[in-house]
């Protein structure tokens, strides 16, 4: 075959040879083109001016100024305790320092008051005139600012006998800003008249309904 087609053999080899050249050119052009390790030619492998370093801006320094302060100085003295309530008029009762059962007056309003009951102001065993804590006691009626209060004990005498009644007294809440509510359990700060009292005030301590109990 190669005998009678000479020619056919020569052009496959030139073919063959020209197909190596351009192997060898492209493998070159890369070469050339990408250097060692693969790094890129662009930036300062390329011959490119180095881009500058942008400067760090320099902290700025923030000064504070303190505000001088304009708050009206707050007194020291105590408030009323939450519920409580008091009047503002002067009292007219003579000042005690002791109580006629050897304790200390507790103080409310300014004033000093001695721990009495019920029975005590209803039947007149401590004057008129004089100031007195009635603790704990029960607001069993109110009208306007006249109010009806219990408590015990029954009787003044711990070793005598009253029977199971709790004495109740009228007291006048005249003056006060507010009056306490039907079942409301007060502390009742106020001065004696004659088997009644006169309120100056009252601390509520909780709710109790008289028809229904605590």
């Amino acid at each position: 075959m190669n005998r009678r087609f000479p020619g056919h053999r020569r052009m496959l080899t030139a073919a063959a040879a020209a197909v190596l050249a351009m192997v060898i050119a492209v493998a070159a052009t890369v070469a050339v083109g990408t250097p060692a390790g693969g790094a890129s030619t662009t930036g300062a492998a390329a011959g490119a001016a180095p881009l500058a370093a942008k400067p760090r801006p320099k902290p700025t320094r923030t000064t504070t100024t303190a505000a001088t302060s304009t708050t009206t100085p707050v007194s020291s003295a105590p408030s009323s305790a939450p519920g409580t309530v008091e009047s503002t008029a002067a009292s007219t009762a003579a000042p005690v320092s002791s109580c006629t059962d050897g304790t200390a007056p507790v103080l409310f309003g300014g004033q000093p008051y001695c721990t009495g009951y019920v029975i005590g102001v209803k039947t007149g065993a401590y004057g008129t005139g004089a100031r007195v804590v009635l603790r704990s006691v029960t607001v069993v009626q109110i009208a306007g600012t006249t109010a009806t209060v219990e408590g015990g004990p029954s009787c003044l005498s711990p070793s005598s006998y009253c029977g199971a009644t709790i004495p109740t007294v009228t007291a006048y809440f005249t003056g006060l800003p507010t009056v306490p509510a039907y079942g409301d359990v007060i502390d009742l700060y106020g001065t004696t008249g004659t088997n009644t009292l006169i309120a100056a005030g009252y601390v509520v301590k909780r709710h109790c309904d008289p028809d229904f109990g605590c």
